[in-house]
């Protein structure tokens, strides 16, 4: 009995210490998805208003610093933060081009990006994040095509609405289907339309099931913790 109390313990705690981060290197396609794009704002220019909002299916926090937000032609921006900039499993991270909440629309940033870098055409576009030095792997890829499959609106932002619930980490191809992209209704900061930074809104597709960020793949560590918290409450009993 004592054996079995101490390996539940010695369990609970490598699961607190060790599940938290995962270096951006580590990561594979689809564990970060591309997830909202505001390409073509009407409250603000484009120039002080595009966005773009990603999302972690992941089980664990990913670090994006040092990635490069690219797309097809000469648009590219290394992520430079100083520092980490840590995309929790099941949590949002919003990229600008203007982190000025009262000159950009309304939208509170993660991270801002210069527009002469990298800036989201209102035709057909690409939006393309390439993870850091090592395998320079591509992990998010959303490639819009100005209204023939995907959505083209204007002061509204295009939303993934994924195929299961939440979106789990593998999702690379899902997020690249024209069929699970929608235009938001929601309306925020100035009067456009978009959830920056939070649950997306239906969108408008048919299929559409809404992210949950605590469920599902969210936070998998959770459930451990809970299983081995309960072995330890058993346990206890048994005295």
């Amino acid at each position: 009995m004592k054996f079995l109390r101490s390996t539940l313990i010695t369990a609970l705690l490598l699961v607190v210490v060790c599940y938290p981060v995962a270096a951006g290197s580590d990561a594979n396609p689809g564990d970060i998805v591309i997830n909202e794009i505001m390409q073509n704002p009407n409250a603000v220019y484009d120039n002080a208003g595009e966005w773009f909002e990603i999302y972690n299916t992941s089980g664990a926090t990913i670090d994006i610093n040092g990635w490069t937000i690219k797309d097809d032609g000469s648009d590219s921006h290394v992520i430079n933060n100083g520092g980490p900039l840590n995309v929790a499993p099941g949590a949002y991270v919003v990229l600008c081009n203007n982190g000025d909440s009262g000159t950009n629309g309304g939208v509170t940033c993660d991270y801002v990006y210069p527009y002469a870098n990298f800036n989201l055409g209102n035709g057909d576009d690409e939006a393309v994040l390439v993870e850091d030095a090592g395998t320079q792997e591509e992990i998010a890829r959303v490639a819009y095509d100005g209204g023939t499959s995907f959505p083209d609106p204007t002061g509204a932002s295009m939303v993934y609405v994924p195929s299961a619930k939440p979106p789990v980490a593998g999702y690379f191809a899902d997020n690249q289907l024209a069929s699970q992209w929608g235009t938001s209704t929601s309306s925020y900061g100035a009067g456009d339309l978009g959830t920056p930074g939070a649950t997306n809104d239906q969108g408008g597709v048919a299929t559409a099931v809404k992210l949950n960020s605590f469920a599902g793949g969210s936070f998998p560590g959770l459930a451990v913790v809970f299983v081995l918290a309960v072995g330890l409450v058993m346990l206890r009993k048994r005295k």
